[in-house]
C-alpha cells in the first residue's frame, strides 16, 4: 500500500500536513518522479511514511516525536553498524565522517526534516543515502 492510499492519510488533514512538513519526498509529483527514477528509494520513503502514519494512529499527537522515531529507526547508529545495499538518513557531517571507505550515493538531499530545538524552531536536514559496497583499503 502506498502512503497516500492509507485511510488516516485520507481522513486527517493534520497528518497530511505533518507528512509534508517532515518528508520532502511526500509531495505527489516528487514521489512519482522518485518512483520512476529509483523504485527502491521510493519504496523506502513509502515505508518510512507508513511508519509515521502508524505512529499517528494512537492517542498521542506528538508529531515531532513520531518523526524523530522514524528518523532514528532509519539512521546509522555507528560506523560499525553500516549494512551494504541499505538506505539511511544522514547529515552532511555523518556522510563526511563515516563514509570515507564506502561506496555511497546521495539519492535526495534534505529528504527528511526533523525539529532539533522545538522552542527555537531549529531544524535538522537529513539526506537519503544509499550505501553500496564497502571499499577495500
Amino acid at each position: 500500500m502506498l502512503f497516500y492510499e492509507h485511510d488516516l492519510y485520507k481522513r486527517k488533514k493534520i497528518v497530511r500536513d505533518k507528512i509534508k512538513q517532515y518528508f520532502e519526498m511526500s509531495d505527489d509529483r516528487k514521489f512519482k518522479i522518485l518512483k520512476k527514477e529509483n523504485p527502491a528509494a521510493a519504496s523506502f520513503i513509502n515505508s518510512c511514511i507508513m511508519e509515521f502514519i502508524e505512529f499517528c494512529e494512537g492517542d498521542s499527537i506528538s508529531y515531532s516525536s513520531f518523526a524523530k522515531r522514524v528518523l532514528y529507526n532509519h539512521r546509522m547508529t555507528g560506523k560499525d553498524n553500516l549494512k551494504e545495499n541499505t538506505f539511511y538518513f544522514m547529515t552532511n557531517t555523518e556522510i563526511k565522517k563515516h563514509l570515507k571507505k564506502v561506496d555511497y550515493k546521495v539519492i535526495r538531499k534534505e529528504a527528511m526534516v526533523s525539529c532539533i530545538f522545538e522552542t527555537a524552531g531549529h531544524y535538522g536536514y537529513y539526506h537519503l543515502v544509499f550505501i553500496g559496497d564497502f571499499l577495500n583499503e
